[in-house]
C-alpha cells in the first residue's frame, strides 16, 4: 500500500498511431476550471508542502469503498477510475478496428503495435507462407517472424446456404426456436451457433476494414457528423442452474443521425475472460482487500462485487 500512487497514473493509449495517453482522473464538470487538469498521482506528504496538489485532494465515498477526488475549484466528486482498466475496455472494443495487421507480435518490441502497412521500414519481407498463402514478415528490432492478414471467415459448405437465412431471422428478432424450425435446422442447435460466429466474424472483418479506411483517411467522411449515442439495457435469463441470477449488460451505441450508419454496439461483456483464472489471480494478489481502481483486472467484477453496490447491499448481504 505504500508504494501505491496516490491517482492512478497515465498508461499508453492502445490504438495505433495515436501518441497520447489516457488519464481520465480529474474534475468532469465541463465548466469548471479544472475541467481536463489531471489530478498529482505521486503521494503527497500530510499537511502544507510544496508539493501539494492545488486542484484536488483524495477523499472517499459510498461508506469508505470507492476513492474519490474532491475538486477544490467546485466541490464536485469524481469517482478514481482505473487508466490501465480504460485502457484494456478500449483495446476490447477496438479489436476489429485494429484489424490484423498489427505489428510484431512480441509484446516486449518496440515495432508491436506498428503495422507493416504504416511502418514498412521496419520489417523484412520474407514472402509468402506456404500453407496458409499469407505474407510473412521479418522484425528488424528483435528479428521475429510473423504472418500479416488474417484467413476469410469461412463455414461448412453444407452450410453456406443456411447463413443467409439465419441472418435474416436474427435480424428480425426471431427466437432461436423458431428460427431453428423455419431454417430446417431442428434437432441441430449447433449448427444455428457455428453460424451465428461465422456472421460475427464476417462483420467484424467487414467494419474493420471500412472504419480503419476512414481512420487513415481512404474513405472520405462527410464535412460535418451528426452523431447521436444511447445507453440500453440488457436483462438475460440465468443459464447455470447453480447460478440462477439474470444478469444486466449495458450497451452503448452510436449513431450517425444523418446516414443512419452505426458507428458501434458495445456491451459490456468480454467472452474471452476466464472467470476462474481472473478470480484466483486476484485472490492470490490480495485485490479483493484493494480500492477498485487500483486493482489488476479493474474492469472485471471480482467475487462479492455484486453484494457492494444499490441501495439494497446490506439486505442482499
Amino acid at each position: 500500500m505504500r508504494d501505491q500512487p496516490r491517482v492512478p497514473v497515465s498508461v499508453a493509449n492502445p490504438l495505433p498511431n495515436n501518441g497520447s495517453e489516457i488519464q481520465v482522473n480529474f474534475c468532469r464538470m465541463p465548466d469548471c476550471d479544472n475541467y481536463g487538469i489531471h489530478a498529482v498521482t505521486s503521494r503527497i506528504k500530510p499537511g502544507p508542502s510544496a508539493d501539494r496538489d492545488p486542484h484536488y485532494k483524495v477523499a472517499s465515498t459510498n461508506k469508505g469503498r470507492v476513492s474519490a477526488l474532491v475538486c477544490k475549484c467546485c466541490n464536485e466528486k469524481p469517482p478514481i477510475k482505473s487508466n490501465k482498466g480504460i485502457a484494456e475496455e478500449l483495446a476490447r472494443i477496438s479489436d476489429s478496428l485494429l484489424g490484423s495487421d498489427r505489428g510484431c507480435t512480441r509484446k516486449n518490441c518496440k515495432n508491436h503495435g506498428k503495422s507493416t502497412e504504416e511502418h514498412p521500414k521496419s520489417y523484412h519481407k520474407l514472402g509468402y507462407d506456404s500453407r496458409t498463402g499469407r505474407p510473412l514478415r521479418g522484425c528488424k528490432t528483435c528479428g521475429g517472424r510473423f504472418l500479416v492478414g488474417m484467413e476469410p471467415p469461412r463455414i461448412h459448405p453444407q452450410n453456406q446456404h443456411l447463413a443467409s437465412a439465419v441472418f435474416s431471422r436474427v435480424v428480425n428478432k426471431a427466437p432461436v426456436r423458431r428460427t431453428l424450425q423455419g431454417a430446417g435446422m431442428a434437432g441441430k442447435p449447433q449448427i444455428y451457433y457455428d453460424i451465428i460466429r461465422f456472421i460475427r466474424r464476417r462483420c467484424n472483418h467487414l467494419v474493420g476494414g471500412l472504419e480503419r479506411g476512414m481512420l487513415r483517411g481512404k474513405v472520405p467522411l462527410p464535412a460535418n457528423l451528426h452523431l447521436v449515442t444511447d445507453l440500453q439495457q440488457y436483462q438475460l435469463n440465468w443459464t447455470d442452474r447453480l447460478d440462477k441470477r439474470n444478469p444486466m449488460f449495458s450497451a452503448v451505441c452510436t449513431v450517425d443521425k444523418d446516414s443512419r450508419y452505426i458507428f458501434g454496439l458495445h456491451a459490456n461483456y468480454d467472452p474471452d475472460v476466464d472467470s476462474f483464472a481472473i478470480a484466483k489471480e486476484s485472490a492470490d494478489r490480495n485485490d479483493l482487500e484493494q480500492p477498485e481502481a487500483f486493482r489488476r483486472h479493474a474492469r472485471l467484477w471480482l467475487p462479492g462485487d455484486e453484494l457492494k453496490g444499490g441501495r439494497a447491499a446490506g439486505e442482499r448481504r
